[in-house]
């Protein structure tokens, strides 16, 4: 908005008129910005979910008959749920994945080992988010096990409810497992990276994005990462802090990994 004001006025009226919002709004979301509460604990050096998340009873899944697992919130009263240290689902650790640019690795893999305790996966739209991060800290067997759980969550019936229909969203979660978890794509300060790695279970895959204008295949196999520019004039990415720039239309990139 502050950009707009300044080059294109009339894109800004135009803005506000579309999406029916005006300037005055920006008060109060600064003010909630400005309140907003990010739990950490110094002792831990974890971000709990809130700050009693730590003062509860931890979780003990061995006293939950298996058949009543995955429906725990229709078998129990949500009281006795939320009285306990457990997350049904990645939310603190989608958190770790969306801004993954504002912690290091090390503080990744150690709030990744807590909720790993505490999470029950009882969302088809978990084991994909965890099994992204596990890709990120260099834990490529987890990365592995819930990629898979996330492929199979269907075909499995992991959940007890195919009768149901199928978990759509859980099947976009498994393509960002490949791509932004074994592939490592990420999109950050106006940076497009890439940190490709591969199962051992697997001999090669791929993916193509648009970016810019530009559409990156990438072709990743055993010991290996080929990028090709399909379409467009140019295009520049990062694996790691290493610039890669493909300038020309058929042009193509090998990385060993």
């Amino acid at each position: 908005m502050e950009y707009l004001k300044q080059n294109d006025p009339a894109g800004l009226a135009e803005l506000e008129r579309r999406l029916d919002f005006s300037e005055e709004e920006t008060v109060l979301w600064k003010e909630i910005i400005e309140r907003m509460y990010f739990p950490y604990d110094e002792e831990r050096r974890i971000y709990p979910m809130d700050d009693g998340f730590l003062m509860r009873k931890p979780w003990d899944e061995s006293r939950i008959p298996e058949e009543k697992r995955a429906w725990l919130y229709e078998n129990y009263h949500p009281l006795f749920i939320m009285r306990h240290r457990m997350s049904k689902q990645a939310d603190a650790v989608l958190g770790l994945y969306l801004h993954s640019d504002c912690f290091t690795e090390e503080e990744i893999r150690r709030n990744y080992d807590f909720y790993q305790e505490v999470t029950l996966h009882h969302s088809s739209l978990s084991t994909c988010i965890f099994g992204i991060v596990a890709c990120d800290i260099g834990y490529e067997e987890e990365a592995y096990r819930y990629f898979s759980q996330s492929a199979r969550m269907d075909l499995d019936d992991h959940h007890n409810n195919f009768y149901a229909g199928i978990h759509a969203a859980n099947m976009a979660g498994t393509w960002q497992a490949v791509v932004n978890g074994f592939g490592g794509l990420r999109c950050q300060k106006s940076k497009l990276r890439l940190k490709p790695a591969i199962p051992k279970e697997w001999e090669s895959y791929s993916f193509q994005i648009r970016y810019r204008g530009a559409l990156l295949k990438t072709v990743v196999s055993q010991g290996q990462a080929e990028f090709i520019l399909k379409e467009g004039e140019r295009i520049t990415f990062y694996i790691g802090e290493k610039e890669i720039r493909i300038l020309e239309k058929g042009g193509r990139h090998v990385e060993a990994i």
